[in-house]
């Protein structure tokens, strides 16, 4: 397998491709990311929501040890 990676500015309706003849009468697969300022940013990193507004309990009762959990 043959990858190529290329990172420019969209100007034209047209993109050169790097290695052209290498890649000659290929099946290729092609993949476009582009940023947009205007959309909301994710990040991979990001967390649920139920981690950033946990829910606060007044109380608890544990329900046995970690001993008693992991007894065979």
């Amino acid at each position: 397998m043959y990858a190529v990676e290329v990172e420019l500015d969209v100007q034209e309706p047209y993109l050169k491709i790097p290695n052209y003849e290498r890649l000659k009468n290929k099946h290729v697969r092609v993949l476009f990311i582009a940023e947009d300022e205007s959309l909301p940013l994710l990040s991979k990193t990001s967390l649920p929501n139920v981690y950033l507004n946990p829910i606060v309990v007044d109380s608890y009762d544990a329900l046995g040890s970690r001993d008693d959990w992991h007894a065979r």
